[in-house]
């Protein structure tokens, strides 16, 4: 996501503060405090809002949590999409250009993060769940490739996530290439 510099602290606006009241005056007893978020701008307050109290691990951990985290890995700019890791934008801008709206990725490649802290990672791609028939077909390929996808939210939109999971970057690099073969062919 990426913001304008105006100047002017997230903090400061007036949705800010009315939303920073609703966080200051919440009962603990309410429940999960990510029920109070409604949009990516509410985790930004947030996040802002809780900076001076934490730590910045805590703070970075929160951020990958909330699925804001800055992008460390090996990546490249896709015009209209953003930062994409560098393996899978020429795959994730063809989808978006085909009709498949693309909402959030990860290669899942430990060479394209280096730095991270797990030992593993999974790769993943959610689409746009707007009902429509692409979804369909990801879902039936997603059956033949014995890959996981579950209907869930990304970003506060209904998606789609399909996952890429293995042992090494090759089995999730091969995972990658064949459900791209299926998909756009």
């Amino acid at each position: 996501m990426s913001k304008k510099n105006t100047g002017v602290s997230i903090l400061d606006t007036p949705y800010a503060k009315e939303f920073i009241k609703k966080l200051e005056n919440r009962n603990k007893n309410e429940g999960n405090i990510l029920d109070m978020f409604t949009s990516m701008e509410d985790i930004d307050i947030f996040l802002e809002w809780i900076k001076p109290t934490v730590t910045p691990e805590i703070l970075e951990t929160m951020k990958f949590m909330l699925g804001v985290a800055d992008q460390e890995g090996e990546s490249v700019e896709v015009e209209g999409i953003g930062l994409i890791d560098l393996s899978i934008a020429p795959f994730i801008q063809k989808l978006n250009k085909e009709g498949y709206e693309t909402l959030a990725s990860c290669s899942g490649l430990m060479k394209e993060h280096p730095k991270t802290k797990s030992d593993r990672l999974s790769g993943y791609l959610s689409f746009l769940n707007n009902g429509g028939e692409h979804l369909s077909l990801i879902k039936k390929i997603c059956d033949e490739l014995e890959l996981p996808c579950q209907e869930s939210q990304a970003y506060f939109k209904p998606s789609l996530t399909v996952r890429f999971r293995g042992e090494t970057d090759a089995e999730i690099e091969e995972k990658w290439k064949s459900f791209q073969s299926k998909l756009l062919g």
